[in-house]
């Protein structure tokens, strides 16, 4: 695992994982940068980041930064979680409301789940949630490997509490983002629909968009 980096951070180090929640709505996988990050300064086996949107946009995002040499498949994890233990966990994501950091431990899941996390070598769980008024809810899953049996202490919690505001913010703007691109997904249909060629300029008469009716008509 990477050498962990003391907490509390040192201004650069912080910063840095601030700049890393404005650049995440900016990336093919949102906040992949901000997860690894995070996974590095708090020692854990992996970070993942849920991202549920509202009805009618596009579905559930789910991005994880895990150690290199990790091979665990966490798909079939995710499979087998949902099947045998979701229905029970009383920490379960829908049920952790926005602005609220919870530990999961071994003495607070079921005998099963535990056996089951422990042939996995996975530890404690830390898990935070926040939301935009859009309706779209995104969740952090700080893991550490079972191998670390330190929980998780009050500095660690002190940081996701000095993050929140900045990924609540950074929701926000991904969200008002992904109202945009819908909008003008629709838009671009109904044009489609109709055969009209729509061309997208910058000031310099440089294309930028070319619906598929102007590019069959050009």
């Amino acid at each position: 695992m990477d050498a962990r980096r003391p907490i509390p951070l040192s201004a650069e180090e912080l910063l840095a994982l601030v700049g890393d929640i404005y650049e995440g709505p900016l990336e093919a996988e949102p906040w992949r940068s901000f997860a690894e990050r995070l996974r590095i300064v708090m020692a854990a086996r992996n970070v993942a980041v849920t991202l549920h949107h509202p009805q009618g946009l596009v579905g559930d995002t789910y991005v994880m930064a895990q150690e290199a040499d990790d091979a665990t498949d966490w798909d079939a994890v995710e499979t087998v979680y949902r099947q045998q233990f979701m229905r029970d966990d009383a920490r379960r994501l829908e049920l952790v409301p926005p602005g609220t950091i919870v530990q999961i431990e071994g003495r607070s899941i079921s005998p099963e789940a535990r056996d089951y996390l422990a042939a996995l070598g996975i530890g404690n769980c830390l898990r935070t949630s926040f939301a935009e008024p859009g309706g779209m809810r995104c969740w952090i899953d700080v893991v550490r490997p079972l191998r670390d049996a330190e929980p998780f202490g009050a500095a660690d919690t002190a940081l996701l509490r000095t993050l929140y505001p900045h990924l609540e913010r950074a929701l926000r703007l991904y969200a008002a983002q992904k109202q945009q691109e819908a909008e003008r997904a629709v838009y671009e249909d109904t044009i489609d629909h109709f055969v009209l060629g729509s061309v997208l300029l910058d000031g310099t008469l440089a294309v930028l968009r070319v619906n598929k009716a102007a590019a069959t008509i050009i």
